[in-house]
């Protein structure tokens, strides 16, 4: 098999690949809306997922709105630090190694749902009342963890 086949094959390969991979990631490209994304994501998991689930979306109201009186009262600063280090810090996955893994920080692209998610169990297994507060908008962070410095979603 001559080089030119073997590149063709492999650019074959990764857009398949991709493709696939798209449909498990909440990213967002620059430039669409979350409730757009929200459709795109329901679209690439027909099958999988209940199109007529409620999202964050179906119950979001603008900030002046929010009743903060619902949410948890956490005390202090320091006590919330506190909570966040010990579930950040948690090894909690085993899967294929001996070695437990700690979900991941490192990638503020995608997975902010699925962090939300786990903390939430961690916390209800160790009795700590909490809520999820989802934020829409054109949001921007600064973060050494992309490779722009930044990301937005």
């Amino acid at each position: 098999m001559n080089i030119y086949k073997i590149i063709v094959a492999l650019i074959i390969y990764s857009n398949v690949y991709s493709n696939e991979l798209a449909r498990y990631s909440a990213r967002r490209p620059a430039g669409v809306s979350a409730r757009e994304a929200i459709k795109r994501h329901l679209k690439l998991n027909e099958g999988f997922i209940n199109p007529s689930a409620p999202t964050a979306l179906d119950s979001a109201v603008p900030l002046r709105e929010l009743d903060l009186d619902k949410l948890t009262n956490l005390r202090s600063r320091s006590v919330q630090m506190k909570l966040f280090r010990n579930v950040r810090d948690t090894r909690a996955f085993r899967k294929d190694t001996d070695f437990p893994r700690r979900l991941t920080w490192l990638y503020p692209h995608d997975g902010c749902f699925m962090r939300a998610e786990y903390m939430t169990k961690y916390f209800e297994k160790k009795d700590v009342e909490i809520n999820k507060v989802f934020v829409f908008g054109k949001l921007k962070v600064k973060t050494p963890y992309s490779g722009q410095g930044y990301v937005r979603w």
